[in-house]
């Protein structure tokens, strides 16, 4: 297997890490607000972290990315029901509504044509639409993006919260919710405690969250 892919994984199980993918995992549920049993897609599914999450908690899932020694990490890393392929974001090989929900956690950031790759994740949801970016007016992001060109990060588009709407009316949808996670990155015990005091309507982590509920707009059109 690829070594950045497995160090891409890796990361997960470092403390930090797995606190961090831990808090977005648990704003995922929380806007998701769907019963176990339900279809989802992970867009740029990466490793499989949230997938596997998602697996654990009785949802049935399929991850697509365009990263074949991403795919092989998740596929040998399987933990319930999920299947992972190669896919583009802006051309889901995927039917009309075949899922209940498609999350992009991050990753529509590194997609050149965002606006097309969330357009085509509300063509094959029913329910609803869930979108995690990287937040320009972040501690995260003056740490990592301010001026970085390297590492994870390089190449990301970083968003604030008016450009996330923009971003959703462009693919046809109307944000419901809107929340942030991730306020001091750096992930040691101070920055764990203030996590569970800052309300996460403040726009100031370093992961935007919005959701969409897809079954309006179609009724809307």
């Amino acid at each position: 297997m690829n070594n950045n892919a497995l160090a891409y994984n890796a990361w997960y199980e470092t403390p930090r890490g797995a606190w961090i993918g831990d808090t977005e995992y648990s704003q995922i549920r929380r806007l998701l607000n769907i019963r176990a049993g339900g279809k989802i897609l992970d867009v740029g599914c990466g490793t499989g972290y949230f997938s596997r999450q998602l697996a654990r908690d009785g949802f049935s899932v399929s991850g697509v990315d365009n990263n074949i020694e991403m795919i092989d990490v998740a596929c040998a890393r399987r933990v319930g029901d999920e299947r992972y392929m190669l896919g583009d974001a802006d051309a889901l090989p995927f039917k009309d509504n075949e899922f209940d929900c498609a999350i992009a956690i991050t990753s529509l950031c590194f997609v050149p044509q965002q606006a097309r790759a969330l357009a085509e994740m509300r063509r094959v949801s029913k329910q609803k639409v869930l979108l995690g970016v990287l937040n320009r007016h972040s501690l995260l992001y003056l740490k990592k993006g301010l001026g970085n060109r390297q590492g994870a990060y390089r190449g990301a588009r970083w968003y604030d919260l008016s450009e996330l709407y923009v971003l959703f009316a462009a693919a046809g949808l109307k944000v419901e919710h809107v929340s942030s996670a991730v306020f001091f990155p750096q992930g040691g015990r101070l920055s764990r405690c203030m996590e569970r005091v800052i309300p996460n309507v403040v726009p100031l982590g370093g992961i935007l969250f919005a959701s969409a509920d897809v079954g309006k707009c179609l009724e809307a059109r």
